[in-house]
């Protein structure tokens, strides 16, 4: 008995020889800050980043996880000539060492982005103690910083929670797709795809100011190119087949102003090489509605006439909708968020290798055809008419 437990002790201190130590083991729970957001902006007349962080303060927690005094956050603004620097120089502030592994979300602020994204983020990729999976989003209209730091009243012990339950919830109605930091670099290294990025404004309301999404940040050649709107972007979701939910509003139907619920969606695209040489992509859009509401209509009730005529305005919106964003990004962005080069690539390893050198160049020559399927589910309580 004594035998095994000897064994078990020297197999223990074994074990914690191999793991390898980093700075925060050294600190007590007191030196510590645990990063819960990052916001990143670039002063060009300093040439420095400011980097802005809501972190957790382990110092103000006891021994039972208890909060002491009601705050267990804060916020922290250090610059540097590189992030990992600025992030770093928040010891000499503070005296506590931050650690990356429960960040929640990274704000790029334009800035940034339009510096080019080998310029900022690359700590994020290359450092061993950050994590790929963190999801990334760019402050439109707003400095990263003021993201980082909005006040808002009522929130949980853990502001950055606000952050990303918005990108979520952004996703899940289809305002928005969340992008984490390895997909977004993946999008980037793409030869003839441009990266999207969520974006992030503020709103301002009596009560606080809250963060909000505000459409999409396209990124062609690693630089911002410039937004899609929420509308736009939900558009560019159908293409993309990234369409969960949300809903639409029709409001010059015929039967009222009608608002949908889109209930499930799928997408096709057909890569098409024509006899006369011209690409054409054949966008195939099949969408399950539900209508939640009419307005400046008296009869609840509707005939099979009108459930008609409603799909086929509902069809005719979204065609319109994704040909807007799809000429949009093509014509005046430049930019391929629609991945159509590597659809490309697969249909044709050799028309795409004569084109992906000059594929920016080569967008508005694209030819599409959008045609959306549209089914009407339920139309409420009151049913159809017989």
């Amino acid at each position: 008995m004594k035998s095994k437990l000897i064994k078990v002790v020297l197999l223990l201190f074994v074990i914690c020889l191999l793991f390898t130590g980093c700075l925060t083991s050294t600190l007590g729970v007191e030196q510590t800050i645990v990063i819960q957001s990052v916001g990143i902006d670039f002063d060009f007349k300093k040439g420095e980043y400011e980097v802005t962080m809501q972190c957790f303060d382990l110092s103000n927690t006891s021994a039972k996880g208890e909060i002491q005094g009601g705050k267990n956050s804060k916020i922290i603004t250090a610059k540097g000539k590189s992030v990992e620097q600025a992030i770093m120089n928040t010891s000499k502030i503070t005296g506590e060492n931050p650690i990356y592994s429960q960040n929640r979300v990274i704000i790029l602020g334009e800035s940034i982005l339009k510096n080019g994204i080998d310029k900022g983020f690359d700590v994020f990729v290359r450092d061993y103690r950050t994590r790929s999976s963190t999801p990334v989003a760019v402050a439109r209209n707003f400095k990263a910083g003021d993201i980082v730091k909005a006040d808002e009243k009522g929130l949980t012990a853990f502001p950055a929670n606000t952050l990303q339950h918005v990108l979520e919830s952004g996703e899940i109605n289809s305002l928005t797709t969340e992008v984490t930091v390895m997909e977004f670099v993946n999008l980037c290294q793409e030869k003839t795809s441009s990266a999207y990025i969520p974006a992030l404004s503020l709103e301002k309301k009596d009560d606080g100011i809250y963060a909000k999404i505000n459409g999409m940040g396209i990124i062609n050649d690693q630089k911002l190119v410039g937004f899609l709107s929420s509308d736009e972007t939900r558009a560019m979701l159908w293409v993309i087949n990234k369409i969960e939910s949300g809903t639409i509003l029709l409001e010059n139907s015929s039967i009222g102003i009608a608002t949908l619920e889109i209930s499930a969606s799928k997408t096709k695209t057909e890569t098409k090489i024509t006899k006369d040489g011209l690409l054409q992509y054949n966008i195939k859009i099949d969408c399950s509605l539900d209508l939640m509401e009419v307005d400046f209509r008296k009869e609840c009730a509707l005939d099979e006439k009108e459930i008609i005529t409603l799909e086929s305005e509902a069809s005719n919106y979204i065609e319109k909708e994704v040909e807007k964003v799809i000429k949009k990004c093509l014509n005046e962005y430049k930019s391929d968020p629609f991945r159509f080069g590597k659809r490309l690539w697969v249909k044709s390893p050799e028309s795409y290798r004569h084109l992906n050198k000059e594929w920016d160049e080569f967008l508005p020559n694209i030819k599409t055809n959008v045609s959306a399927e549209v089914k009407i589910r339920r139309v409420g309580r009151y049913g159809v008419k017989e």
